[in-house]
């Protein structure tokens, strides 16, 4: 049942109702609150409508189901860079680096990290 909210929220989302496509994820999630995809997906829409509290929530409950996602730590840096928290940002992002799966994921992640060095504090 959850892949129905699931999926009814992809739908939402795909058709840019981003505030329509929350309800059902949040269903999906009631129904298995180990849902990483919802999870995800539902950090991705609180990024998108810049709640970033609620996004950065999301995506560490993602990593209490599986800890080694790249996505999941390069997004969390991105919500902390929009949050103002470059320290939390940096540390996300390096973590976001080791599990980078190709050369241009590794590169973009650089790129943005030595950025956020070069800015003061």
């Amino acid at each position: 049942m959850e892949e129905y909210h699931f999926n009814l929220a992809k739908l939402y989302e795909n058709k840019g109702l981003i505030n329509e496509a929350v309800s059902p994820y949040k269903e999906a999630l009631k129904l298995n609150h180990r849902f990483f995809e919802a999870h995800y997906h539902l950090g991705e829409l609180y990024t998108r409508i810049e709640n970033y509290g609620k996004a950065i929530s999301e995506f560490e409950k993602t990593l209490k189901i599986k800890s080694n996602s790249g996505k999941t730590y390069f997004m969390l840096g991105v919500n902390f860079i929009k949050a103002g928290d470059k320290e939390k940002a940096i540390w996300n992002l390096q973590k976001a680096l080791q599990y980078a799966s190709s050369e241009k994921d590794r590169k973009g992640i650089e790129s943005i990290l030595s950025k956020l060095r070069s800015i003061p504090r």
